[in-house]
């Protein structure tokens, strides 16, 4: 048996009622409180033994005694959760802003994010509070919110959910929690995020969830420096420049003193013509010996500085550029030692260029540094053949 009793309210017009589009809302509050459905007026006698009423998008008003009702079943204990729309009943307004909270302007989306609607918001980094990010566990929730309003909310209230980043107005208030003596108030700024077509959508449900711990089994309790300091971004209002405008008011500014003559406070000097020079103007053609007619309109030439563009039937065929000239080097050539070059050059040389063979060779031991400029292939075969025989004599001795 549920240790929990729950009221939907039903007599004052409600969006979403039981039997109407709260099914699955009714199936996971039935598992922890027994449901009822009211379309009675609120009374002492209707919340006895009650420990939440739910008013889901009341259309019709709420009377003076019912408010006073709701005040004794709050300071009771009791735990009342009120789903505003556009157009909220001015009766429940009342009701609410005299714990700091009240339901304002539409929150719609500038962008395109998940509902092609712009008054269906997908609420993305909206919470405001550490312990529903760590009851869902999740830093990125994000909430389905349709044809829903934001809070004004003050202090005694705090609030828990604002529009976020991608809807306008920008990061206000739409869900706040209020505790009041022994019970708690909890506005919420659409009655749709909980009806059966968004209850599943995105975060909602967990967000249901955490709402039914913090109320009803009040096993969780808000972060206490957010509670103090929600990051949320303070209402600006753009004046009405259309309305301004057809209300104009003259500048007041202090005059310079008159003078006692009337005649002598106009200066005659600024704003006065001269006729003096007039026949002279009307006279002046035939001064200047022209004829006294209408000129007539001479059509500028203008000269081009470039000719005229001629749109190309085919785009340029653009040349590529040459290859850069590279130099070539035999690394084999430059790397290798004396005797590997020296074989490689008589691999290449063939027998009728033997001086050529020697020449190179010469370059290659370095020979040719012991000899003037121009030197032949004798004069190598000789400087070898005397430093051959000069080292077998240095053998023999």
């Amino acid at each position: 048996m549920s240790t929990y009793v729950s009221i939907i309210d039903a007599g004052h017009r409600e969006y979403l009622r039981r039997e109407k589009r709260l099914g699955i809302f009714c199936n996971s509050l039935s598992q922890i409180s027994e449901v009822r459905s009211s379309k009675d007026p609120i009374t002492n006698d209707l919340l006895k033994g009650v420990n939440s009423i739910w008013f889901m998008g009341p259309r019709n008003d709420l009377n003076k005694d019912e408010a006073s009702v709701l005040q004794s079943f709050l300071k009771n204990g009791g735990n009342v959760i009120i789903a505003g729309a556009e157009n909220f009943p001015s009766g429940f307004n009342a009701f609410i802003s005299q714990y700091g909270v009240k339901v304002t302007e539409p929150v719609i989306s500038p962008v395109y994010i998940n509902y092609i609607d712009p008054h269906q918001v997908s609420i993305q980094h909206g919470i405001l509070n550490h312990a529903i990010t760590e009851f869902i566990k999740d830093d990125k929730a994000s909430f389905a919110f349709p044809n829903g309003c934001i809070l004004e909310v003050n202090r005694p209230s705090v609030p828990i959910i604002s529009s976020g980043l991608s809807a306008y107005p920008l990061n206000c208030p739409v869900i706040s929690f209020t505790s009041v003596e022994k019970g708690t108030l909890t506005v919420i700024g659409s009655p749709l995020m909980f009806g059966d077509e968004w209850f599943r959508k995105e975060q909602n449900e967990q967000l249901f969830n955490f709402l039914i711990q913090l109320i009803l089994v009040r096993s969780t309790q808000l972060n206490k420096i957010d509670a103090d300091n929600p990051e949320v971004t303070e209402r600006w209002f753009t004046p009405d420049t259309i309305s301004m405008s057809e209300r104009l008011r003259p500048c007041i500014q202090e005059s310079e003193k008159l003078k006692p003559n009337l005649i002598d406070n106009f200066d005659k000097a600024k704003f006065s013509m001269d006729m003096r020079f007039v026949a002279d103007i009307a006279n002046l053609a035939n001064t200047l010996g022209v004829k006294n007619e209408q000129l007539d309109i001479v059509t500028p030439v203008f000269d081009v500085a470039l000719p005229p563009r001629t749109p190309a039937v085919f785009p340029p065929q653009m040349k590529e550029p040459e290859p850069p000239v590279l130099e070539l080097f035999d690394l084999n050539e430059i790397f290798a030692s004396k005797t590997a070059r020296l074989a490689m050059l008589a691999q290449k040389t063939p027998p009728k260029n033997i001086e050529k063979f020697i020449m190179q060779a010469a370059k290659i031991l370095n020979v040719g540094q012991k000899f003037p400029q121009n030197y032949s292939a004798k004069d190598v075969l000789e400087y070898v053949f005397k430093y051959v025989v000069r080292c077998k004599r240095q053998a023999q001795d």
